[in-house]
């Protein structure tokens, strides 16, 4: 490990005012070997969405989503409050309204300097962690401060991984890294070009539809659909993506007999319409599809998928996109 040169001294805030969310990956393609049959989805993404105040201090409410936050937030479950201290440069935490608040993220710290872990779920792991190292990487959002802490003292593996979390992003675990007993997770094996140490990780952060981390995850030379990692969870490719159409929704969402799309096109084009589920297997197949320059729409008969979660498909020599679509029948 080493120290960067990299001259950054604006703190980048993790919080801001608008809805914040973590999108997570578990041992799925982009990091996954062939050698490993099964595939586990990582239980819930995480959301800060509203505010509150407490003794003072505003608050934002952090819940875990069972369905993906880029769909809708309405299946949630509140499990704690975070709140951010600009000028100290921290992110604090507390699980219930009642519960004394500890320090999840310190980004002021420096090389050298050690800081106090606290793993509710798992003591063991609790200590003070030495900062070894703080590099400055190139983010979706910009350079972003990465912090490598190790605990040194009474560590019965001195060997184990560094724990690592980035400036406004978090850990490159999980956002609440304590309560989810990273330093127990096993490494793995992983495709080439993605290095990730742990069979569970971020794979996206993002506030509204900006997003500020990537994660090499996106990346997988088995899947043939490219989405971004904001969409991981249930959709596994690369950041490779055209943006020939414009406007483009999807409705209704969750859907059942039918889906809209609708799109403006900036020329007269033909494309391929398919729609794809989590494993990349054709569902239906739409060739040949023509489409005139302005406004579009196009009806898709769902009626007789199974419920579940597809990935619609259009693309032609000049455009690819994934648009990810709920299915309740």
């Amino acid at each position: 490990m080493y120290l960067s040169t990299i001259a950054q001294t604006a703190y980048n805030k993790m919080l801001p005012m608008d809805t914040t969310t973590w999108q997570h990956f578990g041992m799925m393609y982009g990091v996954k070997t062939s050698s490993v049959q099964s595939i586990t989805i990582f239980p819930n993404s995480v959301a800060a969405i509203d505010t509150i105040t407490i003794s003072g201090k505003l608050y934002k409410k952090v819940y875990e989503l069972s369905i993906p936050a880029y769909l809708n937030y309405s299946n949630k479950t509140l499990v704690g409050y975070t709140r951010e201290d600009t000028i100290a440069k921290k992110i604090f935490f507390k699980s219930s309204l009642v519960a004394t608040e500890f320090v999840l993220y310190d980004f002021s710290l420096n090389v050298n300097d050690s800081t106090i872990i606290n793993f509710p779920n798992n003591s063991f792991y609790s200590g003070y962690y030495r900062v070894d190292s703080i590099v400055t990487k190139n983010e979706v959002c910009g350079p972003r401060k990465h912090f490598y802490l190790r605990k040194h003292v009474n560590n019965s593996n001195p060997n184990l991984e560094y724990y690592e979390f980035i400036e406004s992003i978090g850990s490159n675990f999980h956002f609440l890294y304590p309560y989810n007993n990273g330093l127990m997770q096993s490494s793995f094996s992983f495709n080439s070009g993605c290095a990730h140490k742990w069979s569970n990780g971020l794979a996206c952060k993002k506030n509204k539809s900006i997003q500020q981390y990537q994660s090499c995850t996106a990346s997988s030379p088995v899947w043939n659909s490219y989405v971004n990692s904001c969409v991981y969870l249930y959709f596994i490719g690369g950041l490779t993506e055209f943006s020939v159409l414009k406007e483009f929704s999807v409705y209704p969402n969750p859907a059942n007999n039918k889906v809209v799309l609708s799109f403006s096109n900036e020329k007269s084009q033909i494309f391929s319409i398919n729609i794809v589920d989590v494993l990349g297997k054709l569902i239906q197949s739409n060739k040949n599809v023509s489409f005139s320059a302005g406004q579009n729409t196009y009806e898709l008969n769902t009626a007789q998928l199974e419920s579940g979660v597809y990935s619609i498909v259009i693309e032609n020599k000049e455009h690819k996109s994934t648009h990810p679509v709920i299915i309740q029948n």
